[in-house]
């Protein structure tokens, strides 16, 4: 009977049948028929129609919220799954640690000093003195005057807060040393300094970037005569092409 009706199914093709028969009764009573009038027939359709209208749609309703229980029973699952281990969780991403937080860093200088190192006016070698600093920053190791290296209190002083620590090598003729050491986090910068006799301009301090040595070889200088030289680094501030030695520079007397 509903071959071509193939979306009624169920409850909803239960209650059109049931609207049918009541509205073949009401055609084949013939008597009933002629005693009432047209205006009664016309309503009694309505309400029949409106009642079949409800019904459908209640029916929608059910079966939107029993779609909702079929999903909300198994977001239920799953977490019942991941309980029991056979499913395993989004584990929630780690917070970055602060910069203060995270592990120190490697440091590690190698110098080298020439057989002429230090030399005094007489051209004769001598041990020299190269301190080294940990800094948090390098614009006030790089803008004080070269008599401020040497003397604690000057260094503290002038430095301030970019001074975290200080040690001091000395150096002789021929001699190499290396230190190799890991830093905490609030040092950033590398700061070597040679209390050279007689030292040439420019050539006595360099900064280094610690993020820049802390892989390879790290940092690598040459003492020598008056001037200090890189072979391993980039010094701040600082062109390639100035690191190249020569001895011209210096002026002994």
């Amino acid at each position: 009977m509903f071959a071509d009706h193939p979306s009624l199914e169920g409850r909803d093709a239960q209650l059109l049948v049931c609207a049918l028969k009541l509205r073949r009764s009401q055609h084949c009573d013939d008597q009933q028929m002629t005693t009432r009038e047209p205006s009664q027939h016309r309503h009694l359709t309505h309400v029949m129609l409106l009642f079949a209208a409800v019904a459908l749609s209640g029916c929608a309703t059910i079966q939107s919220g029993a779609q909702k229980f079929g999903e909300g029973l198994g977001n239920m699952g799953e977490k019942a799954l991941e309980t029991i281990g056979f499913k395993k969780p989004e584990l929630p991403q780690a917070p970055e640690l602060p910069e203060a937080a995270k592990p120190a860093r490697p440091m590690t200088l190698r110098l080298a000093a020439s057989d002429s190192l230090n030399v005094d006016a007489a051209g004769r070698s001598l041990s020299l003195v190269v301190r080294v600093y940990k800094l948090r920053g390098a614009t006030a190791f790089l803008n004080a005057p070269q008599e401020t290296f040497g003397n604690n209190g000057k260094e503290k002083e002038t430095l301030g807060d970019e001074l975290i620590e200080s040690r001091e090598i000395v150096l002789l003729p021929g001699q190499q040393q290396r230190i190799s050491e890991r830093w905490a986090r609030e040092a950033t910068h590398v700061g070597v300094v040679a209390l050279f006799r007689a030292a040439a301009p420019q050539r006595w301090r360099y900064a280094f970037e610690l993020e820049n040595v802390q892989f390879g070889d790290g940092l690598v200088l040459g003492a020598h005569a008056c001037a200090l030289s890189v072979a391993n680094g980039q010094p701040i501030g600082v062109p390639t092409s100035a690191l190249k030695l020569s001895n011209s520079m210096c002026a002994l007397n």
